[in-house]
């Protein structure tokens, strides 16, 4: 790849907690600006008023905090760099009757007619009511909430939602570090109409018709070097602005199954039409990467005529201290997942209870939040194995809780890759999968460094997984196999394969 040539990241958001999509493009940054080149950015396109407090956490995590360049859309436009300094916010008592302290960041304010004209919640509990920093407050007129601004996590006020009769935005106002309204947007029955861009007096700019739009315009002035190169990681609608930008080369990342649930790989229906569209079409990106070569030869088959298809798999970046048996806990299997349907964490404690009546000692502990948790724990519950499954609630420290287990479930529906696999291998934690689309055949060797298993076969894992777990030999060798496993995915092997890419759509 030319050295003037500059990656950029795309992704939707920084949450609070993050997803594998998010994960492995933080990965994907690391492994670039380590082996390939050190201009790589990572660009987030929603907004996110925690985004500055956010983004800083993650890549600190991944120790690339002082490396890796982030900016968001909003944030940019914005002109906002810091929220450090403290921003407090006093209300003055006079314009209103009375005011209801709800709780220690929660008040209520009334007018002389008794109704609530206002609802305060603070993001912090400080007894000096003049310190006090503002989360955001609801305003209302005639019992109807009509208003809503939302401030920074310094307590500076970013947006102003005006709210219809069906408590639906109706215009939202984004104010700039100066505290001038810099964006507009329209919306009508729920629907964005338009966007009005301020120029730094306060006067119309600039008007897009979408976000779309104005994600265009905003990298055509933000990205000053011609010859960037965008790795979309945050989905389909992100390729149509950027493809408009002349120079701009293009590399999506299938994240997903391409076909619906339970069909076939060759003839089933695709699950989202806009990504037909991406892979059928040899010009509708410069290239795609596909994280197996399984789903690559299904889509090659599937599609004779198809875009530039590229096999890289997400690397393998650290390297943990190799553990054996004396320091971990021979009763500890583990779940790392998000709770969602998809990831069938019900039969995972199927084959759980069917393994304590055997061996009353095993103990399973999960991982990860969404919306399936409390489904999840009643279920458990139901079937009184609270004493051997644990939900631990979402963690960052997964070095830490693989460190000690000796054997990793996953019973998904699907997957692309299943990153979960590769980072348990890596910590030399077999891996009991189902053998589902993607991933778990790319990465286990069946009896090797885990186990793969007939879908839906609870019975069958849970057999294999008792059989495993009386072996004390079987299990070091297993976790020998682990850690030899996921060589191939070291970084140097990894960066290569991106930077045959890179050459390829740049020659």
């Amino acid at each position: 790849m030319k050295k003037n040539n500059q990656i950029f990241i795309v992704i939707n958001d920084f949450p609070e907690k993050l997803i594998g999509v998010q994960i492995s493009a933080i990965q994907r940054s690391k492994l670039l600006y380590q082996n390939v080149t050190e201009d790589v950015c990572i660009i987030t396109t929603k907004f996110n008023r925690f985004f500055l407090k956010y983004s800083r956490s993650h890549l600190r995590r991944f120790g690339i905090d002082s490396e890796i360049k982030v900016k968001n859309m909003y944030f940019d436009l914005l002109k906002i760099t810091d929220v450090e300094d403290s921003y407090s916010s006093y209300i003055d008592s006079k314009d209103y009757a009375y005011s209801v302290k709800v709780s220690q960041t929660h008040e209520r304010y009334y007018g002389e007619n008794n109704n609530c004209k206002m609802y305060v919640v603070y993001s912090n509990h400080n007894e000096l009511f003049r310190s006090k920093r503002i989360d955001y407050i609801n305003y209302f007129h005639e019992k109807r909430k009509v208003k809503r601004d939302i401030f920074l996590p310094n307590g500076k006020l970013i947006l102003s939602q005006y709210l219809g009769e069906d408590n639906a935005i109706e215009k939202e106002e984004y104010f700039d570090v100066d505290g001038k309204v810099k964006l507009i947007k329209n919306f009508y029955k729920k629907n964005l109409v338009n966007i009005f861009l301020n120029d730094s007096n306060g006067l119309l700019a600039e008007v897009f018709l979408s976000e779309n739009d104005l994600i265009t315009w905003w990298l055509d002035h933000y990205i000053v070097n011609d010859k960037a190169i965008f790795l979309i990681d945050g989905g389909p609608h992100h390729i149509y602005p950027i493809k408009k930008l002349a120079q701009a080369k293009v590399v999506s990342i299938l994240h997903s199954n391409h076909i619906q649930f339970g069909q076939d790989a060759i003839s089933g229906s695709f699950n989202s039409s806009e990504r037909k569209k991406i892979l059928e079409n040899p010009e509708s990106v410069d290239a795609c990467v596909i994280l197996t070569d399984e789903q690559m030869n299904d889509i090659e088959k599937r599609l004779p005529i198809h875009c530039p298809l590229y096999a890289i798999p997400h690397p393998v970046l650290i390297k943990p201290e190799k553990l054996g048996l004396d320091s971990r806990d021979l009763d500890r299997i583990i779940i790392i997942s998000r709770l969602e349907k998809e990831k069938n964490i019900y039969e995972a404690i199927n084959i759980m209870e069917l393994i304590i009546k055997q061996l009353p000692d095993k103990k399973l502990y999960i991982y990860g939040d969404g919306s399936e948790k409390d489904k999840l724990k009643k279920y458990v519950d139901e079937k009184k194995l609270s004493s051997h499954i644990f939900f631990m609630g979402y963690t960052t420290d997964i070095s830490k809780q693989l460190n000690k287990s000796v054997l990793f479930f996953m019973t998904s529906l699907y997957e692309s890759f299943a990153l979960s696999i590769s980072e348990s291998l890596s910590h030399g934690v077999p891996v009991l999968s189902y053998d589902f689309k993607y991933g778990p055949k790319a990465l286990i060797k069946n009896d090797f460094n885990g186990f793969l298993i007939e879908n839906h076969n609870t019975q069958l894992a849970a057999e294999t997984a008792i059989e495993f777990l009386k072996d004390r030999n079987k299990i070091q060798k297993t976790i020998d196999n682990a850690y030899k496993s996921v060589e191939w995915l070291e970084p140097e092997n990894i960066s290569k394969k991106w930077q045959k890419l890179f050459e390829d759509i740049t020659m």
